[in-house]
């Protein structure tokens, strides 16, 4: 399984409108992507104008032939009227250009594979309750990672799932 975040920086006036077009449009999509396992718009606790659309991927392969494929770009230039970074382009344009405007990047995007999964058991169909997202980095010191993963999944699995 592979994992991917995608990092976006929304126009506050705009949040809720960018919700509605994430749950109509981009789950939409997601659902018929060869390989799309799970997809889910995260928002930060951070910042309320800060989400990361979350994606679980069969393989790298799959989340790779989804970005070539041309969907990717098609949703990402149907949501620009969302980020914030276009809003601000698109203001320029309104009266004089004056400087040459920024090229629009496309937002950050972090993929991972998945070493170890665990669900206390399958998933429900329909509405997603609300989830709360953790993500902790940690440094592994060199060749200590299968040492990690085996102690990770006979302590930290069970005692995770045991939790309500």
């Amino acid at each position: 399984m592979h994992l991917r975040f995608v990092r976006l920086k929304l126009d506050r006036r705009r949040v809720a409108d960018f919700r509605k077009f994430y749950g109509d449009r981009v789950i939409h999509a997601l659902q018929t992507a060869d390989g799309c396992l799970f997809a889910s718009l995260l928002q930060t606790t951070d910042a309320e104008d800060e989400c990361v659309s979350l994606t679980l991927w069969s393989s790298p392969a799959a989340a790779e032939a989804y970005e070539s494929s041309g969907l990717y770009d098609e949703l990402l230039d149907a949501s620009d009227e969302y980020f914030a970074e276009v809003s601000e382009w698109r203001a320029g344009l309104t009266g004089d250009p004056g400087p040459a405007l920024k090229h629009l990047q496309d937002p950050e995007v972090e993929s991972y594979p998945v070493e170890i999964a665990a669900l206390p058991g399958p998933l429900a169909i329909g509405a997603p309750p609300p989830l709360f997202l953790r993500i902790v980095a940690i440094r592994v010191e060199a060749g200590r990672f299968e040492q990690l993963r085996d102690r990770y999944n006979a302590e930290v699995v069970p005692a995770l799932l045991a939790s309500p």
